[in-house]
């Protein structure tokens, strides 16, 4: 189980996993203001894609995966 690939747009989160990953949570936490949104989505084929409103330069993207009961998770910050 593996996060292979992630990329993060003005307002895309997309990338790919490996295993038999069916769903994943990504939270988006901005360290200035303080908000935090949870989105859990469904991965198809591998690949997952997250469309927002807007990706800000001080946003912290948290991303989880499980797979029978081990989780993984990796924290991507947009690019400056």
């Amino acid at each position: 189980m593996e996060i292979d690939e992630v990329k993060v747009g003005s307002s895309l989160i997309s990338g790919t996993v490996d295993g038999n990953i069916r769903a994943m949570e990504i939270r988006i936490y901005n360290y200035v203001t303080g908000n935090l949104n949870n989105e859990y989505i469904q991965v198809e084929n591998g690949k997952f894609k997250l469309e927002v409103d807007e990706i800000k330069e001080e946003d912290i993207i948290l991303i989880t995966v499980n797979d029978n009961g081990i989780s993984k998770f990796i924290e991507v910050r947009p690019s400056k």
